[in-house]
């Protein structure tokens, strides 16, 4: 009987260290998705700076409807790639 109750109270224990080490690792996961989605907001931001001056860019040599464009053609290009990378791994 003075086992069982010892095994009781020692898969008790086991069960809080590893409910503590589960809290801990979703709080890490957690931390961890939250900087990928500020990062991704970033990277959004930043390419459509990149693409805006593009255009403002090819707003100069070119008028303004073949700018927008030629600014459309390079996003959706890029577009294309990444698709392409996507379905090529899914496979």
């Amino acid at each position: 009987m003075n086992s069982l109750a010892e095994y009781v109270i020692a898969i008790a224990d086991l069960a809080e260290a590893e409910g503590r080490a589960l809290r801990r690792s979703l709080a890490l996961l957690g931390w961890a998705f939250a900087l990928i989605v500020v990062v991704t907001v970033f990277v959004l931001f930043g390419m459509a700076l990149w693409i805006w001056a593009i255009y403002l860019f090819a707003d100069t040599l070119l008028p303004s409807w073949l700018a927008a464009a030629v600014a459309g053609a390079i996003v959706l290009g890029i577009a294309g790639v990444i698709a392409w990378l996507a379905a090529r791994n899914v496979r």
